[in-house]
């Protein structure tokens, strides 16, 4: 079968709507697509040490193609901002020549499989590195590579499984891990940016030493020690929207940040309607080591409807078996993220041992404050008036 083969360092267009099947290799420079035709099904594209680029489309649909991938060197996938998905529903050896690493950069969003395709594996000794502010996102439900996993940009989104056990280092960005039925096994490194566990067990090691924790699941993942959360260093509870995150022990320390949501006043703690919790089942929360301050940082989602900012509220924001150390001052309430923002009141922390509450409390009404001052004065002058009577 004939083949289509890019070399030398400039680039290559393919502008039109190709039916042409057989192999390509793209061993330097760009070969750049810019029609959705242009990248018919056919037998392997080779990426050999050049980039091949997606330009394709208006950002409206998804263009599949069944050709597989393989990486002789190491190379790069580019998908431009603003063009279509582009789905790769086959598989990818990460080694078709020695140890590579692949990394897909971009503003657009590149997926491995679909919801509806899960045998889009990536395999062999490279590595991934994912730049660029796009999504890349990986539906196979064994993905073997044996190379480290690099988010230093945008989002990886795992609906899959990574089933080998190296590493994954998340430097910026978001590394989102979704799958609910497969653990997720690997050793993770958190640098900044944010590791998201939406979905089974985390069962690796974390490594947390800058950056976010944020989704879902963490059961029995101690946030204690060298992954305390101190400063530098945020959870971030729930997935799209607020939600529950359970954990095991956890240390807050100086620095840290509860970055707390709420989108409903008539929700519940920890749903998807209402606010953000942080429970901790069987675990200890650990106050002792703050001697500054812990942050705690509210941000609104919406409009809350039927707020009064003449009210008292009161919010359960996390729970465990024991709190210790409570100190009311050691707590800082950040509302810059609040949209109520003509309410008058003031935020507190506040813990009976198990729980801790976010409080709002009102500021009463001249009125009201009025009126007091008339009750003293009317007490006041019956106590005088009895004791004059009495003398």
């Amino acid at each position: 079968t004939t083949a289509l083969v890019k070399s030398g360092d400039g680039t290559l267009v393919l502008a039109g709507s190709n039916v042409f099947s057989g192999s390509i290799y793209i061993n330097d420079g760009t070969l750049q697509v810019t029609n959705t035709g242009g990248l018919p099904n056919g037998y392997s594209l080779l990426l050999n040490g050049g980039t091949f680029q997606w330009s394709a489309g208006t950002g409206t649909g998804t263009t599949v193609s069944n050709r597989s991938v393989a990486l002789g060197a190491d190379s790069i996938i580019q998908i431009d901002s603003g063009v279509n998905d582009l789905c790769f529903s086959s598989t990818t050896n990460l080694s078709n020549n020695g140890n590579n690493t692949l990394t897909v950069t971009g503003g657009g969003n590149l997926s491995f499989g679909s919801a509806t395709t899960l045998t889009a594996n990536i395999y062999g000794v490279g590595s991934l590195v994912k730049n660029g502010t796009g999504t890349l996102s990986l539906y196979g439900s064994s993905n073997t590579y044996s190379g480290t996993t690099t988010v230093n940009n945008g989002t990886m989104k795992v609906y899959g499984a990574i089933t080998s056990t190296s590493g994954v280092i998340v430097n910026g960005g978001t590394f989102d891990y979704r799958n609910s039925s497969t653990a997720l096994d690997r050793n993770v490194t958190v640098s900044g940016g944010t590791f998201k566990n939406n979905g089974a067990t985390f069962s690796g090691l974390l490594t947390f030493k800058s950056g976010t924790l944020g989704g879902t699941n963490f059961t029995g993942v101690n946030l204690t020690g060298d992954n305390a959360i101190g400063s530098g260093k945020a959870l971030a509870p729930g997935d799209s929207t607020t939600g529950t995150m359970t954990v095991g022990n956890v240390d807050f320390i100086n620095g840290g940040i509860y970055q707390w949501e709420i989108n409903s006043l008539t929700g519940t703690a920890g749903g998807t309607t209402g606010w953000d919790l942080i429970s901790g089942s069987g675990s200890t929360l650990n106050l002792s080591e703050i001697s500054t301050h812990f942050t705690l940082q509210i941000d609104s989602l919406n409009a809350l409807t039927g707020w009064d900012s003449k009210s008292d509220y009161s919010w359960t924001v996390a729970t465990f078996s024991s709190i210790t150390d409570f100190k009311a001052s050691d707590f800082y309430v950040d509302t810059t993220g609040f949209n109520e923002n003509a309410f008058t009141g003031t935020f507190s922390v506040t813990s009976d041992g198990t729980n801790l509450y976010l409080n709002y409390t009102a500021v009463p009404e001249p009125t009201t404050w009025a009126m007091c001052v008339l009750a003293l004065c009317v007490l006041a002058g019956w106590r005088r008036i009895k004791t004059e009577q009495n003398s």
